[in-house]
């Protein structure tokens, strides 16, 4: 599917599809998916009618924005940072990132990191599409399927790879909307599970 379809589905697990092969491409697969879930996000919570709707969208936008902010420090061949806006009080922390298809922008209340960005708005207001066909060139490329030592959960532990979490926190983990039941990772729990004595803390 192109992710424009993806995007403006509400099936659950053809978006838990997607965001697997995204993934499964590797380093900027993770920033793929990044930017696809931040977009998708934020066009939900503008959408929501309920308050607590749209504010769990918006916890869901910042720790996308935090995912990806981590998934591009380890990638060299973007560039990117964050500038303020004092024109857009509360979400006056901005994320800018130049993908080959333009530039995509997202507001948020935090900022990730110290990494500016010295370029300047381009005015387009063209993130989604932007990073729709972003997304298309990514799955356009072959897939390898994960790499634990590069892929990283969402929550408290984002930056920290896979193979470098604890054995129990990877057995339980689901903050990644019930990661341990995305066919990508079910081979790595199994593997787990049969290999559990030796697991007591994977470094």
């Amino acid at each position: 599917m192109k992710a424009q379809e993806v995007f403006h589905q509400s099936d659950g697990a053809v978006t838990t599809r997607y965001y697997c092969d995204l993934i499964a491409r590797g380093r900027i697969g993770q920033v793929a998916f990044g930017l696809f879930r931040a977009a998708k996000r934020s066009q939900r919570a503008k959408t929501y009618r309920k308050r607590s709707h749209a504010k769990s969208a918006y916890r869901g936008k910042a720790e996308a924005m935090r995912y990806l902010n981590v998934a591009l420090e380890k990638i060299e061949s973007i560039n990117w940072g964050w500038k303020e806006d004092p024109e857009t009080p509360r979400y006056d922390k901005i994320l800018y990132v130049d993908l080959p298809q333009g530039q995509a922008s997202f507001h948020s209340e935090e900022r990730y990191s110290d990494r500016e960005y010295y370029g300047w708005w381009d005015g387009s207001g063209k993130t989604t599409p932007r990073v729709m066909a972003f997304c298309d060139s990514i799955m356009a490329r072959d897939a390898y399927g994960i790499d634990t030592k590069t892929l990283m959960p969402f929550g408290a532990n984002v930056g920290v790879a896979l193979d470098a979490l604890p054995a129990d926190y990877c057995r339980t983990i689901g903050t990644w909307d019930g990661l341990e039941n995305w066919p990508l990772f079910r081979a790595y729990f199994a593997r787990m599970e049969v290999n559990a004595q030796d697991l007591d803390g994977i470094v």
